[in-house]
């Protein structure tokens, strides 16, 4: 989540950002939109196949391929042995903020730069900005900044810039991202795969992602109860599913719910809005809630069977959570599945550019569909892992680096 994120709260969400974000990060509540005034269809496919009535919309095979997966540089400068970089992580209690931290840490190991990390604590008590100053205060070469809010660690990212002290963001969109209006201030914005190109491309991609799967899943008659959060990044995974939603003819949002991520807690707010809808709503045959928090751990899966209702459940970001949940049948497909260890190398490898006056480079991180069919991981309670030997690519372009 920057966190406006998602991820401020996303202590079981998703990748880092969604994730942690997703389930605190914002603050203040907005009310119910619920105009379902429509009769939706069920779909005639219930087994998948084309998104009939739908052009420039990616197939199902596709999806769970390829995805938006790229692959790693292939060429790089040399180690920047010797740097210090600081991580501000957006919480070390939340697996999808302490994993890439933890990947970027070996990574810089075998870069040869000195490695920190100052904990934002899921921003309780104003904690990311305190760990971002944190960061500038130690004077290191480079910092990183993950699933963050840049509005709220805008201070400091001010005394960045002063101290020309190069800050990448990760999952964190700039101060400039609408709906933000503020001025710029990350050094660098993490560019993530081909048909991904920056963090605000990337959020979107989540959002667009569920609806090209929902498109082919129901044969092009999705009649989706959406979950719109209007904080955090959630508003461009929102426009990444509505604008890919329209070129399906015969798919409509029959109900939506809207939330911030701070009234998505056990039992909260959220929770209750949507069990609603799915009670007034016993047609839909699908449902988008972001991430894999909200879709286990909250009960959102959990809601729908309850409720008797076919609707699709899709969403997530591909931790252990949302794997289990595709396993378990509560969750139809984690539709934005991506590997959080390669997020970490990814962003060291951009980081050690920077550091030595370099351009920054796509990263091949992007994500995949995950069904019970494709690409669900073998053990229970492990997350997405890409069979992209990210690893051994990115030792390789900086063993051979000069």
């Amino acid at each position: 989540m920057g966190t406006r994120m998602l991820r401020t709260a996303r202590i079981g969400l998703t990748t880092a950002g969604v994730t942690a974000a997703l389930a605190m990060a914002g603050c203040g509540s907005d009310d119910e939109d619920t105009t379902s005034n429509s009769t939706p269809t069920t779909s005639s496919d219930a087994s998948g196949g084309s998104a009939s009535g739908a052009s420039g919309v990616t197939s199902l095979a596709d999806l769970t391929g390829k995805g938006t997966e790229g692959t790693p540089p292939t060429s790089s400068p040399a180690p920047a042995k010797g740097k210090t970089v600081w991580w501000v992580s957006c919480g070390a209690v939340a697996p999808d903020c302490a994993a890439p931290a933890a990947a970027a840490k070996e990574a810089a190991g075998k870069l040869g730069i000195t490695f920190k990390v100052a904990d934002g604590n899921l921003n309780q008590a104003g904690k990311y900005l305190t760990a971002t100053r944190e960061a500038v205060a130690a004077k290191p070469d480079g910092i990183i900044v993950h699933a963050l809010d840049c509005i709220a660690i805008k201070p400091a990212l001010e005394e960045a810039k002063k101290a020309n002290i190069p800050v990448l963001g990760v999952e964190t969109p700039d101060c400039d991202t609408p709906p933000n209006t503020q001025a710029p201030l990350l050094t660098e914005d993490m560019k993530y795969a081909p048909e991904i190109p920056d963090t605000e491309a990337y959020f979107k991609s989540w959002g667009k992602g569920a609806a090209e799967y929902l498109i082919n899943k129901t044969g092009g008659k999705a009649q989706v109860i959406l979950n719109e959060g209007t904080d955090s990044v959630f508003p461009l995974m929102n426009q990444g599913f509505t604008e890919t939603l329209k070129k399906c003819s015969g798919c409509k949002i029959v109900d939506t719910v809207k939330f911030t991520a701070a009234e998505q807690i056990p039992n909260g707010p959220w929770i209750q809005r949507f069990r609603t809808a799915v009670t007034k709503n016993p047609t839909a045959t699908a449902t988008f809630i972001p991430s894999d928090y909200a879709m286990t751990a909250l009960g959102g899966g959990k809601a729908v069977q309850e409720a008797g209702s076919k609707a699709l459940v899709v969403g997530g970001s591909g931790s252990a959570a949302g794997m289990d949940g595709v396993r378990s049948g509560a969750v139809a497909a984690d539709t934005f599945a991506h590997d959080v260890a390669w997020m970490g190398y990814g962003a060291m490898d951009n980081m050690n550019r920077m550091l030595q006056g370099d351009p920054t480079v796509v990263e091949g991180v992007g994500a995949k569909v995950v069904t019970k069919d494709a690409n669900l991981p073998a053990k229970p309670g492990t997350p997405y892992q890409s069979k992209v030997d990210f690893k051994a690519a990115y030792e390789k372009a900086w063993a051979a680096g000069k």
